[in-house]
């Protein structure tokens, strides 16, 4: 049976609030994430450059930097989906820091999905490659180039949206979830989807251009936005998820507010 639109007012609606109305269990199942994103960037920022190690050291000492975030965050995201498309007492009753069959499979296709958007990026920037060469060394950017450029960007979240409902697919162990489900499941929904997963992150990268090297306490304000718009990204993804899966899965209505 074919699925009906995505209400997409109702969803971006529903996660703007979702970090907001979920703060404290957020926060509890999330908190190993934030110290560990922090530890990380201070050692890539403070502490690593004052290290004297060799390359095989430094490139290990990167690669763990590397890693630990992305562990992390699978963990913390996996909790997030589990959030709202899960039973609330089970969901905080789980091991926060477990990683098992479920943390590993959803970091295997986090990556996968990311390889595959990053595809598209990396074909469409290649096709323009001298265009914007010539661009920067003239008279910057025409109207043709940028229009080129945002199509990219666009075609980045046009494959993220439809291949990520696999993820909090994954976070509440539905049966069998893949990246060819989730292709099928936004079949008809593609535009509502790439619309809501592309708005705020292109906005931040706006927001970032405008305020390049500001002070250090602006850094900070983008970063907790940043956080925001991951949780809000989730929220997309699980309520997307919900409406577009066969099951019609139930969504957690003490987390995310009607």
């Amino acid at each position: 049976m074919e699925k009906a639109t995505l209400p997409v007012g109702n969803i971006l609606a529903q996660s703007l609030i979702f970090p907001i109305s979920a703060f404290y269990p957020i926060i509890k199942l999330c908190w190993p994430f934030l110290l560990v994103y922090l530890f990380c960037e201070l050692s890539l920022r403070l502490i690593l450059p004052t290290v004297l190690v060799s390359q095989a050291g430094y490139l290990t000492m990167i690669a763990a930097l590397t890693f630990l975030p992305l562990l992390a965050g699978a963990i913390s995201l996996v909790h997030c989906h589990r959030l709202i498309l899960g039973d609330i007492n089970e969901v905080m009753n789980d091991p926060i820091l477990k990683v098992g069959k479920r943390q590993l499979k959803f970091i295997l296709w986090w990556i996968i999905v990311g390889v595959l958007a990053g595809a598209v990026t990396m074909l469409g920037t290649w096709l323009i490659a001298d265009e914007v060469y010539e661009s920067l060394s003239t008279k910057g950017f025409s109207f043709i180039t940028l229009a080129k450029a945002t199509a990219i960007q666009l075609g980045f979240y046009f494959v993220l949206g439809r291949c990520s409902l696999v993820l909090p697919a994954i976070s509440i162990d539905y049966p069998n979830p893949s990246i060819t489900k989730s292709w099928k499941w936004t079949k008809n929904n593609s535009f509502g989807l790439t619309v809501m997963v592309a708005a705020l992150p292109i906005m931040m990268f706006f927001v970032q251009f405008l305020l390049a090297n500001s002070p250090w306490q602006i850094e900070v304000l983008l970063e907790v936005f940043y956080f925001y718009i991951i949780l809000v990204e989730v929220s997309i993804l699980s309520l997307s998820f919900s409406h577009l899966s066969p099951a019609n899965h139930s969504i957690n209505k003490s987390t995310i507010s009607s």
